[in-house]
């Protein structure tokens, strides 16, 4: 499954208190959904404005649990902002901010496009340049040290801990966590069947992003089983790229180094696989 960017902006076109008015619908078709599919993600967007009161729990569960959140501060928009809040106090990185408008010479958050109108549409003259420019951020945080907040939250308290998403579920949420849960019995009975090819299918296609790194784990240790190990140490190494410091991946990494230096194929001394354990 491709990682998941959902988008907070206005619908249609709005006019905003300088008497500019912008074609969002523009904005999102010309520039966000070009440079999102370019980074690789599959982008979603609600269906049309909703009040935050009303906001419907599957795109709040979307919001929550998205790869990454694109939001639209170009127009005073008091929904875009409390759910903008809502995504930061719970999610510590995967937010890229966008305006029409250059605020600062500075920008005052680290992910951040400035994006330029003429006649309510973007530029056509910067259209490509800005194109290009959201797809660098995009990949930016693909990259970026996931123990490194972006969230002004989780920057000024750094002991706030994201929750655990297997607890942390918008209950009125069903369709969304069925689909987990339909993946779920299927990459069981994968494992059951030792069906390695459906094993590493599922792996990749996990419909519920924080879940992904377990997935790959789950895989990991389930090729062991069978002593694919060096299929399963490149599970566990996607894992951990996702979250560096999940204990069980690490520990099943180490074991698979240990695994492979004793075999000659880690393409390393013993040594350097205690190096993993004290790192």
């Amino acid at each position: 499954m491709k990682p998941h960017a959902f988008v907070l902006m206005p619908f249609g076109k709005k006019t905003d208190r300088n008497q500019v008015t912008i074609d969002y619908d523009s904005v999102y078709r010309d520039l966000i959904t070009p440079a999102l599919a370019a980074a690789g993600l599959c982008v979603i967007r609600p269906t049309q404005e909703q009040a935050v009161g009303e906001i419907m729990s599957h795109w709040l569960q979307e919001l929550l649990s998205a790869d990454l959140v694109v939001a639209d501060l170009s127009l005073d928009n008091f929904d875009i902002g409390y759910l903008l809040g809502i995504r930061q106090a719970l999610r510590a990185t995967g937010v890229i901010l966008l305006n029409a408008y250059q605020l600062s010479d500075t920008p005052a958050f680290e992910y951040q496009l400035n994006y330029t109108i003429n006649n309510r549409v973007v530029d056509a003259a910067s259209l490509t340049r800005d194109i290009h420019a959201l797809t660098a951020l995009v990949e930016l945080t693909k990259v970026a040290n996931p123990t490194k907040p972006s969230s002004p939250i989780f920057q000024h308290i750094p002991q706030l801990a994201e929750p655990d998403w297997n607890i942390a579920r918008v209950a009125s949420a069903a369709s969304f966590w069925q689909a987990h849960a339909d993946w779920e019995v299927d990459r069981q009975t994968a494992e059951q069947c030792g069906n390695l090819n459906d094993l590493l299918r599922l792996a990749k296609a996990t419909p519920v992003a924080q879940f992904r790194a377990e997935a790959l784990i789950q895989t990991g240790i389930a090729l062991c089983a069978v002593n694919n190990v060096e299929l399963a140490l490149q599970q566990f190494e996607q894992a951990l790229d996702i979250v560096p410091n999940h204990l069980r991946g690490l520990q099943e990494k180490g074991h698979c180094l240990l695994q492979l230096a004793l075999q000659e194929k880690a393409g390393q001394p013993l040594y350097a696989v205690r190096l993993h354990y004290i790192s």
